[in-house]
């Protein structure tokens, strides 16, 4: 993973591939999460907030879907911070049981 404590960027038009650049940093966080070296395990929480925001809702929506559905089936407990219509909806459909969907 790559080290970033702070990246600013005044104008993204100016910055070539800069989407590119955003959802590489988020999957190599979820790469990281996902590794054996770290000490996520059964039981532990998540907190993901707009994750994989950096694509279109469309490529999110599936995005998110298999990677919290993939912790979620692992006994991950995981708080999604999301304005994600489809994810929300496919995920309530499969998970519904287990879910709790907070709204304004």
């Amino acid at each position: 993973m790559r080290d970033i404590d702070l990246l600013l960027i005044e104008d993204p038009a100016t910055v070539p591939n800069v989407e590119d650049l955003w959802k590489d940093l988020e999957l190599d966080r979820i790469i990281e999460l996902a590794s054996t070296g770290t000490n996520i395990r059964k039981g532990d929480y998540v907190l993901m907030d707009e994750s994989f925001s950096s694509t279109n809702h469309v490529e999110a929506s599936l995005v998110a879907y298999d990677v919290v559905s993939a912790l979620v089936d692992s006994g991950i407990f995981v708080w999604y911070v999301t304005f994600l219509y489809d994810f929300t909806r496919k995920f309530l459909d499969r998970y519904s049981e287990h879910s709790v969907l907070l709204t304004p």
